[in-house]
């Protein structure tokens, strides 16, 4: 009787619309799942003979890869015993985004993969290049080889044959091909080209644990994954004061009653973590300044903790107490970020600046005798414009009285 109480009651919470007095989340339009990287065997790779960083450009050289380990151990049927060989063109690399890479605040490891996928010129409505503006293209082995990049063909011919041979009923049924299924709802071609700056955060776990990306900063570009949610900022302060809410202990707490619970507790975090009050970044406001600030500490204090050595291969187990201790260790920082995230998504670093300017612009003020009134009224308006982009010191805790 209890269970069906606890399950009435957290469907009846499922329902509601979380909103707050700063109103809706600018954030959630913004994010979107990333691309189906399946079947893993098909497109998950290592060297034969050699390891590569991310550091290593291979964009001119032929490489020879075979499907990683890791995919063919954790591949299901049909999908299961399928190991490809080959030699690659290195402009067919990236690297992958995987929820097993992210902790809060860094990026591990992320794993190489094989695709695809060029770079092609956008067209206006009559057909013609648009010069500069860019859109992913997937190819199939018949382009590919038109294209020259014959080893390539091969591997994805492979894979063509093998998807044909081993879909399911309902993808033949829907005539879908293996690119249908890789780029399913453009999760892959609607990444953008342009972007430098990715901020991205896993769909299942108990916690969110959020991460900025420089998704140029890689030989080999960075393609997010479907298990993570992942949005595109123009600049890195945008980026790390997104940051800071979807890692925030405070947001983190909230959404508890809206998860989903399995036999270890809360699970999903879907974009759940979205439906909070969270205003867009605006640089003029000190509260999101400070907060940006905050982030960056943060993701210094990360690379501290896991070194130089970060090619981690992480299994859930172990990425779980990882975070855990990431968290445990940055334990005074983030409870200055919860309380600034708190502030900022309850409005309440607004009415912090608020009366502050109310103070400043009744404050009095001496007045020089024989100062024409023209140079007074010039210095006021002065200083009333300039308000706004003073430091306003909200009340956060020392850092001593957090340990």
């Amino acid at each position: 009787m209890q269970k069906e109480q606890s399950k009435k009651k957290r469907s009846a919470l499922v329902q509601q619309k979380i909103q707050g007095d700063t109103g809706g989340n600018a954030y959630a339009p913004r994010f979107k799942q990333g691309a189906t990287i399946v079947p893993r065997a098909f497109y998950f790779v290592q060297p034969q003979g050699a390891s590569l960083d991310g550091l290593t450009d291979l964009a001119e050289r032929t490489v020879n890869l075979r499907t990683h380990p890791l995919a063919v151990e954790g591949a299901k049927k049909p999908w299961d015993g399928i190991t490809l060989t080959g030699p690659m063109q290195g402009k067919y690399l990236f690297r992958a985004a995987l929820a097993r890479n992210v902790l809060p605040f860094a990026l591990v490891n992320p794993p190489l993969i094989v695709l695809p996928l060029v770079q092609a010129d956008d067209v206006d409505s009559k057909g013609q290049p648009l010069p500069g503006k860019l859109h992913w293209q997937l190819l199939d082995a018949p382009e590919l080889t038109a294209r020259g990049d014959l080893e390539t063909a091969r591997w994805f011919g492979q894979c063509e044959r093998l998807w044909d041979e081993r879909r399911s009923v309902s993808a033949k049924k829907q005539n879908m091909s293996a690119y249908n299924r890789l780029n399913f709802q453009r999760g892959l071609t609607d990444q953008p080209i342009d972007a430098q700056w990715a901020v991205i955060f896993n769909r299942s776990a108990k916690d969110g644990n959020a991460c900025v990306v420089n998704v140029q900063s890689f030989q080999q570009r960075l393609i997010v994954d479907f298990a993570m949610y992942a949005s595109f900022m123009s600049t890195e302060d945008e980026a790390r004061y997104l940051e800071c809410y979807l890692n925030s202990g405070y947001v983190n707490r909230a959404i508890k009653a809206f998860q989903t619970s399995g036999n270890f507790g809360e699970r999903d975090v879907t974009k759940k973590i979205l439906e909070f009050p969270w205003p867009e970044f605006s640089p003029n406001l000190p509260s999101h300044r400070r907060l940006v600030a905050l982030g960056r500490q943060a993701a210094q204090a990360v690379q501290g903790i896991l070194g130089v050595q970060q090619d981690l291969e992480l299994d859930p187990r172990t990425l779980g107490r990882l975070r855990t201790r990431i968290r445990s260790e940055l334990k005074a920082l983030m409870a200055q970020i919860d309380t600034l995230v708190e502030a900022i998504s309850t409005g309440q670093d607004l009415l912090a600046l608020e009366a502050y300017k109310d103070e400043f612009l009744t404050r009095p003020r001496p007045v020089v005798a024989g100062l024409p009134a023209q140079e007074i009224s010039d210095f006021l308006r002065s200083e009333r414009e300039g308000w706004s982009r003073r430091d306003v010191v909200l009340h956060l805790p020392a850092e001593g009285d957090l340990q």
